[in-house]
């Protein structure tokens, strides 16, 4: 190898060997800052350490520190390790925020002694609430003497104040209102929220009335709570405002206080009772009154509902010595009770029945109040010794008449009478007794035996006539006389319309094609007249003879006319010049010939009056009614049954078409489905294509009437 290129081979390798050296120097420097973990009791003051771990020498350091809420500097506490100085100066200072800044310098620039230990200690005072305080080290910084920061890391630290913190669940009891005798408890809970044992040393009340099972010393541990049961125990009345102080170890909370309200009380109360009854009876209301004090006597109003009315002088006194009652109305609804003694004597006993009054129920079913108010319950010292007062109630039963409130009977004959029947429920809970049927018009009438008596939630089946021989509306109230406290009497109101029954009608006839034959119009009549006049339509296919219409033996001088209104209706009048009437009551005025063409299918067919008028001597229209007739056209049944094979129908089956023949001029053809339903008829000659294309495929009946006979085959539309 040639010597130069030996040589620049080998200062290469130095070069390259230098700086890795450099580089491993450089990864290995480990020059940090850090705070430990401490854990105190409250209310002390401990030492924090700032440890220095440094690879390189510096000559300055600076570190801002927050102090966080619960934790207070102590001034002037901070100082330099001197194992670690030589001529080192500190400034501490406490900046806003509560920041402490640490500054560590050397005016010559000289070096801090060793690698690692404190570098600079303070003193800090724990306060009392338990918790874990972060120390953090913010901006750290440590300076070589060329003033280049060579810090590679810091750590920050902690401070555990460990103590107890007591938490309560409410801050005070309030036991209300509690008789004598009785002893409600209520609980608090006592919560740790610290991080060290609670101890409590005392649970102490200040008034022997309230008391507690647990023992006044134990511990809860942290994050745990307990419950603590207080008891109260009346001895006397009086309103009560009590505390029951809670000592303990908590270092800001030693005592704590809960607040214990009360009002105890002597149960001195009286208890309207309740009745239950039907309307239209009397019943008995009861007074009980409960003392733990004597008393001389009591007083009261009271409230009563509108179904209760006070049966006088019915007032009597139980458990009594000498004393009296008085009962006074104040108004409809006031009544006031005053019980006292001449002598100034106690009732007897401390419980039950002291009074009781009768009542007179009426009034709808339903439940009601029985308040009292103003009470007074007397000692022999005039003192109102009363605790509370309960009102009591009224459950009332009564019947509940229900029904329609009108009643229709439409037109009903001069001649005769119409009945309708009025149903009459009962939808109360007590029997509904139905004393009375007053109608105002003696046109209606019932013959319903009375009093009767319709059971709850039944109903009663009245029947009411209507009979009238005067033309014209018919009004009338129909009033239901009962026991029903609130709807009696009950008003339907009942109508009508009388009228006299003056008919025409036409007569039903059956034609055979081609055939002729009279249509009888007929009258029944009440009342005389003496012209009658209408417009007749007709089906198209029957031809009237108006010549040929005559008059029956009924007319006497009367005269008809008849014209041609259209090719289907026509017009009849018929008059007397003479102002005769006709005679008799009933039977046909007149005949209308009619033919039944040759060529009209078979069916039936209305005749349709219109124009109707009947007019007596007065020139008043008398006709009621009028009543249409039908025509009905059928098959000539003399006509024998075509032979088989005569008549012939084709293509069969067929898509959509088919022919008949086998006869000669017209025929009618009717189409069935195979159940006999009638789907179409028509006139139709030999040979002639009938059309089926919009049936369903399935089988058919052709039924094909003819002058000379009938037949009947079967198609089939595939």
């Amino acid at each position: 190898m040639d010597s130069t290129l030996k040589s620049h081979t080998m200062k290469k390798q130095l070069i390259i060997g230098f700086l890795l050296f450099v580089l491993a120097c450089q990864l290995h420097a480990a020059n940090t800052l850090k705070i430990g973990q401490y854990q105190v009791l409250p209310n002390t003051n401990f030492v924090v350490q700032l440890i220095a771990e440094n690879s390189d020498p510096f000559v300055a350091f600076q570190v801002d520190i927050p102090i966080p809420t619960g934790l207070n500097y102590v001034d002037g506490s901070a100082v330099l390790n001197a194992s670690r100085i030589s001529g080192h100066a500190l400034s501490a200072s406490l900046l806003d925020g509560n920041i402490l800044r640490l500054i560590g310098y050397s005016v010559g620039n000289t070096t801090f002694i060793g690698n690692s230990g404190s570098l600079v200690s303070f003193s800090l005072k724990s306060g009392t609430i338990p918790a874990t305080y972060a120390l953090a080290l913010n901006q750290p910084v440590f300076s070589n003497s060329q003033s280049n920061n060579i810090l590679t890391g810091s750590s920050n630290g902690s401070v555990t104040v460990l103590a107890p913190n007591i938490s309560l669940s409410i801050s005070g009891l309030d036991f209300g209102r509690v008789p004598l005798g009785n002893t409600p408890i209520q609980n608090i809970q006592i919560t740790n929220n610290g991080n060290s044992n609670l101890n409590i040393a005392g649970l102490n009340f200040n008034d022997s009335q309230f008391t507690t099972t647990t023992s006044a010393d134990f511990s809860i541990a942290a994050n745990s709570s307990v419950s603590i049961p207080v008891k109260f125990s009346p001895t006397a009345k009086g309103t009560l405002a009590k505390q029951l102080q809670i000592a303990s170890n908590d270092p800001d909370q030693q005592i704590v206080s809960i607040n214990l309200n009360a009002v105890a009380y002597a149960v001195n109360e009286i208890h309207v009772g309740n009745i239950s009854g039907a309307s239209s009876t009397t019943k008995t209301l009861e007074f009980t009154l409960n003392n733990m004090e004597a008393y001389t006597g009591f007083q009261f109003d009271l409230n009563l509902p509108s179904p209760l009315t006070y049966a006088a002088g019915t007032a009597q006194l139980f458990r009594s010595q000498d004393q009296t009652v008085s009962v006074n109305q104040l108004n409809a609804q006031t009544l006031r009770v005053l019980v006292f003694s001449a002598g100034n004597k106690n009732f007897i006993g401390t419980s039950g029945k002291v009074l009781s009054l009768d009542f007179s129920l009426f009034g709808i079913s339903g439940y009601y109040t029985i308040g009292i108010s103003n009470v007074i319950i007397a000692n022999t010292n005039g003192e109102n010794i009363l605790s509370a007062s309960y009102s009591g109630s009224l459950q009332i039963t009564s019947p509940d008449i229900d029904a329609p409130t009108q009643l229709n009977f439409g037109d009903v004959s001069v001649l005769s009478k119409s009945t309708k029947t009025l149903r009459i429920y009962n939808y109360g809970q007590e029997p509904l007794i139905i004393n009375q049927l007053l109608f105002s018009n003696s046109c209606f009438k019932s013959s319903q035996i009375l009093p009767t008596t319709v059971p709850k939630s039944g109903f009663l089946d009245v029947s009411v006539e209507l009979t009238d021989t005067i033309e014209g509306s018919i009004t009338s109230t129909l009033k239901i006389s009962s026991n029903d406290p609130d709807e009696n009497p009950f008003t339907v109101q009942l109508s009508g319309n009388a009228f006299i029954p003056n008919y025409l009608f036409l007569n039903n006839l059956t034609f055979i094609q081609g055939e002729s034959k009279s249509v009888a119009v007929e009258v029944q009549n009440v009342e005389s007249f003496v012209a009658l006049q209408f417009d007749l339509s007709y089906p198209s296919g029957f031809t009237p003879d108006l010549n040929g219409i005559s008059l029956t033996s009924r007319k006497q001088d009367q005269v008809l006319a008849a014209i041609a209104l259209s090719a289907t209706s026509l017009r009849v009048l018929v008059y007397s010049p003479g102002q005769k009437t006709f005679s008799g009551n009933s039977g046909p005025i007149l005949n209308i010939p009619f033919k039944a063409e040759e060529s009209i299918l078979l069916g039936k067919y209305n005749l349709i009056f219109a124009n109707t008028l009947m007019s007596n001597a007065k020139s008043e229209n008398v006709l009621y009614s009028a009543t249409n007739g039908i025509l009905n056209v059928t098959q000539n049944t003399l006509y024998p049954i075509i032979e088989k094979g005569v008549i012939q129908i084709y293509p069969n089956p067929t898509t959509d078409n088919f022919h008949i023949t086998g006869f000669e001029g017209k025929a009618t053809l009717k189409l069935t489905d195979i159940g006999g339903n009638e789907l179409f008829a028509k006139q139709i000659s030999n040979n002639e294509t009938i059309s089926i294309s919009n049936l369903l495929k399935g089988v058919y009946i052709v039924k094909v009437i003819t002058t000379e006979g009938n037949a009947e085959l079967k198609i089939i539309r595939k």
